[in-house]
């Protein structure tokens, strides 16, 4: 039996630091910055810091919030960063991260208990501007740095590059007070994928048919594939790349379990015939990753719905 429910999208050089040096202009330009950006930040109380968050991490107004950000100070000077989303007018809760100092400007992030990433560490460095730069390591590997105008939460400003962790680069992107403008995207083995992708946008692009169609055709093509899928179980994420004329590219897996599974269902979305609506950001078509999870568990083979906020919180998954 197949369930089917609604799909959303997702999910990064040597390390060289570089300080931004600048006169009366820029240093009074960054003095704006920060207090555009502070009128958007509420407190709650004297320890307490909120940002709230529209379409592709845009700082906006509450009324206008998709999602937040709360940071808390805990007991011993320990902190906690709140992710929140709104459905259906209400906030709810979507992940949690433990903070504490190590030494000097680097900091210990947890996320929930057990997770098998491990834990962050994030170092912050003064970039000038009332910017920073902060560096991100799992495993002790970089795997982001960027320029940012907070430490907690993170408003990225400027440059910011995630990493495989092979070391290879997964994308050198550029933001704008939390905006993302653009990027340049690897995939593992380094070889070249689709620039300027977008992951969180004003209208999703949507397939001619609906996504019961697209559902019923994986189905389809897993069932004529040959495999027992009676024997399957784990999960699998597909993705691609809307393009902004509609045309679907850059097909890959995100995550798989079998390899034969992923063959059959890489080449099933590639084979996709039918024309997409593009995704529109700003009133403009732009290209969108687009995620397409299936959960296969006691011979069932279930569309689920994976909730990923943006790549604006990609550290939230270490």
């Amino acid at each position: 039996m197949f369930h089917c429910d609604s799909h959303s999208n997702s999910a990064s050089n040597l390390l060289n630091l570089s300080f931004s040096r600048g006169g009366l202009f820029p240093a009074l330009l960054s003095l704006f910055l920060v207090m555009m950006s502070g009128a958007l930040l509420a407190s709650e109380n004297p320890r307490d810091t909120v940002v709230y968050l529209g379409t592709n991490g845009r700082l906006v107004p509450e009324e206008g919030a998709l999602f937040k950000k709360e940071v808390v100070t805990t007991k011993m000077n320990k902190k906690e960063e709140i992710s929140w989303k709104k459905v259906n007018g209400r906030w709810e809760k979507t992940a949690t991260l433990k903070i504490r100092v190590l030494k000097g400007d680097t900091w210990e992030l947890r996320q929930g208990a057990g997770r098998k990433e491990g834990v962050l560490l994030r170092q912050y460095l003064p970039a000038g501007e009332g910017k920073w730069q902060f560096l991100e390591q799992v495993g002790g590997k970089l795997i982001r740095k960027g320029f940012t105008l907070s430490r907690f939460p993170l408003l990225l400003d400027g440059e910011v590059t995630d990493y495989y962790p092979n070391g290879k680069t997964r994308s050198v992107a550029q933001y704008r007070r939390n905006e993302l403008e653009g990027n340049f995207n690897w995939l593992e083995n380094g070889s070249k994928y689709i620039d300027s992708v977008f992951y969180s946008v004003d209208e999703e692009p949507m397939l001619t048919g609906g996504n019961l169609f697209l559902h019923q055709y994986m189905k389809n093509a897993l069932e004529k594939s040959g495999l027992d899928l009676t024997v399957l179980t784990g999960n699998m994420v597909l993705g691609f790349v809307v393009m902004e004329t509609g045309d679907l590219a850059g097909v890959r897996v995100i995550e798989g379990f079998n390899p034969r599974l992923n063959e059959v269902a890489v080449a099933a979305l590639q084979n996709l015939s039918f024309q997409w609506n593009p995704a529109h950001l700003d009133g403009r078509p732009v290209r969108y990753l687009q995620l397409f999870p299936i959960n296969f568990i006691y011979k069932e083979a279930n569309f689920q719905s994976l909730d990923f906020d943006g790549w604006m919180i990609h550290y939230n998954k270490y």
